[in-house]
């Protein structure tokens, strides 16, 4: 295992914690250090010993650097007891001048971090074998980095909007009125169609209606010109002429239709609200009266 030591200025300690911690995460022990400025930056008294232990001496080059004498002592002995070993400059600041922190400093290969700061701990990985940050994405299926729709088929995001509306109004027409899923709205009830209305509007706050310019309804308004517009279908339609009943899911399918295709139906997005609870809208909206007339 390789061991280094780490020559720096008392005043870029953070900056070689740093290093050292980068240095343990790849298995590498990395010593430094650590100077008591007030006695006159005194060395430890068995430096020489550590440093003979290291394999490589990594100098931090900063202007704090220049005025460090602890950073020229460490490099002079380094040299005297490791005459093979390589040290290598880690280039933090290009104005400083290597021979000006210590003789024949200039002669190594330095490592340049002043440009891409990546590159350069790349570059100091790749002196012992290893590559920096090479860890591959762990994410497993598509990425949603690129665009594509990982969800199902099933999911109901991806279901058709006409599908999802009609399902909507008819959960919450069930939940609300507390009847079972069989039992018939009778069209010549009031308080049946009334229940049905405020009903399937509470449903429909979960969506945006917009015209094809941009436009964008009160769901409200939208809730009643298309139920309106639905019953009158079906008292059209002659499958019903003879019946003044129908199933609650029939009726919300006609809802939906014409919702859809008088609309462009989107839900609403509530993880962008401030107030998730609220269910407010808070984009301006945006109607005209010939726009409203024009949908009749």
């Amino acid at each position: 295992m390789k061991q280094l030591f780490i020559s720096h200025s008392y005043k870029d300690i953070s900056l070689a914690n740093f290093i050292i911690h980068l240095l343990s995460y790849y298995q590498i022990d990395a010593w430094t250090s650590f100077i008591d400025h007030e006695l006159g930056e005194k060395l430890q008294q068995n430096l020489d010993r550590t440093l003979l232990s290291c394999d490589n001496l990594l100098v931090l080059i900063t202007k704090n650097a220049l005025t460090s004498s602890s950073v020229t002592s460490e490099i002079l002995i380094f040299k005297k007891v490791n005459p093979y070993a390589d040290i290598i400059p880690l280039v933090f600041d290009r104005k400083v001048e290597l021979d000006r922190i210590a003789p024949g400093l200039g002669r190594f290969q330095t490592i340049d971090f002043c440009h891409d700061m990546t590159s350069g701990y790349r570059s100091l990985f790749a002196n012992y074998g290893i590559e920096f940050l090479n860890h591959s994405e762990r994410r497993q299926g598509l990425d949603r980095r690129r665009g594509e729709d990982r969800r199902k088929k099933n999911d109901r995001r991806s279901q058709n909007i006409t599908t999802r509306l009609q399902r909507t109004f008819l959960d919450s027409y069930l939940a609300k009125n507390i009847v079972r899923d069989e039992n018939d709205i009778d069209l010549n009830n009031e308080v049946e169609l009334r229940l049905f209305f405020e009903s399937i509007k509470q449903g429909a706050k979960n969506y945006l209606c917009y015209d094809e310019i941009g436009n964008l309804y009160n769901t409200n308004f939208v809730t009643d010109l298309c139920l309106n517009q639905a019953l009158a279908a079906i008292a059209e339609n002659s499958d019903y002429n003879n019946s003044r009943y129908i199933h609650p899911k029939y009726l919300s399918f006609a809802v939906a239709k014409i919702m859809a295709e008088k609309f462009i139906v989107k839900c609403q997005d509530r993880r962008r609200h401030s107030d998730r609870r609220s269910g407010e809208d808070r984009r301006e909206i945006g109607k005209t009266e010939d726009s409203i007339w024009s949908l009749n």
